[in-house]
């Protein structure tokens, strides 16, 4: 049996569950506000507003995806699930960061900058941890 998480642990997994939680919801939201008031959101290059709306819910499934990764493999100590989480992001944030950017897109990239280190940093303390356990 695996032992039980440390505060500081428990701390990174409610941080990751918050995140996650925070991906559903914007995901969810960022369709519906960009047809309810498009006028409340940046200029966008003809044609990226098409793909910003489908962008929301593939942020919503990441962050379903996510929370149960958080919930059943990274509450239980599964190295596994950070390992997942982290190549996921690996594959994510530079092909992501790369076609904002070349698609003038530069709030989605400043996103893009902001959050990988708040989901990176926790997964790899806890991969640490969890690889001495």
């Amino acid at each position: 049996m695996k032992p039980e998480l440390s505060p500081l642990q428990r701390r990174l997994c409610a941080a990751l569950s918050a995140l996650a939680v925070l991906h559903i919801a914007g995901g969810l939201a960022l369709p519906l506000v960009m047809a309810l008031m498009p006028e409340h959101l940046p200029v966008m290059p003809a044609g990226a507003s098409f793909w910003a709306a489908v962008f929301g819910p593939t942020l919503a499934s990441w962050g379903v995806l996510m929370l149960a990764l958080v919930h059943h493999g990274l509450r239980l100590r599964q190295v596994w699930a950070c390992d997942a989480l982290l190549w996921a992001l690996l594959v994510w944030a530079p092909l992501d960061a790369w076609l904002c950017w070349r698609a003038g897109f530069y709030a989605a990239l400043a996103v893009d900058l902001i959050m990988l280190p708040c989901l990176l940093l926790p997964l790899l303390i806890l991969r640490r941890g969890f690889s001495r356990a």
